[in-house]
């Protein structure tokens, strides 16, 4: 074996070297681009649900008139003062439940987390209310959010408890990792 030989083998090797250092920096840049990018998601979406929900809120539960009026051109059945202020608190936390379910199927939040957080929701989807609102709001969330509350509450697309499902605390259930959907957005409907 010559000189140029060996030369060439370590030169070869350290090429391979090289290229195997820079595979896996490539690796874990793209890990935490898309970790930046997930965190960026999440806080792009709870920004919008807080000042949509602090907006709304606070422009309507003290007019009577006005909550009246913005009820109504939503859907909701007429009714009270005191109904329609439960009403919007509901919807407020729909939207809360919504963006903190989100977060968990994207991994931005941990299991123990969600998981506490459910037993939240549950109580709220307890609510005699709760059919009301969500009667009136439901096509407005995302679709895997619907099949969770309808899952977990048994009620029916049009409000009504569905008979061949009974109502129970702690139905609400997700996968416990992101999965790949046919849309390729992280989420699929819950089992």
């Amino acid at each position: 074996m010559s000189i140029a030989d060996i030369v060439q083998t370590v030169s070869l090797l350290a090429a391979a070297f090289a290229l195997w250092l820079s595979l896996r920096q490539t690796r874990e840049t793209a890990r935490q681009t898309s970790s930046a990018l997930a965190a960026l998601q999440q806080g792009t979406r709870e920004e919008l649900v807080r000042y949509g929900a602090d907006f709304t809120y606070n422009a309507l539960s003290t007019d009577h008139d006005l909550l009246e009026w913005f009820l109504a051109s939503r859907h909701f059945p007429p009714a009270g003062y005191v109904e329609n202020r439960k009403s919007l608190f509901l919807w407020v936390r729909l939207d809360q439940h919504e963006g903190t379910f989100h977060a968990y199927r994207t991994g931005a939040i941990a299991e123990d987390l969600w998981l506490d957080w459910k037993r939240s929701m549950e109580i709220d989807f307890a609510m005699p209310e709760f059919p009301r609102v969500w009667t009136a709001v439901r096509e407005i969330y995302s679709s895997d959010f619907i099949a969770l509350v309808d899952a977990a509450t048994g009620l029916r697309p049009g409000g009504g408890p569905r008979p061949d499902v009974p109502r129970t605390p702690g139905q609400v259930a997700g996968p416990r990792r992101p999965v790949e959907d046919s849309e390729g957005d992280g989420l699929v409907a819950p089992s």
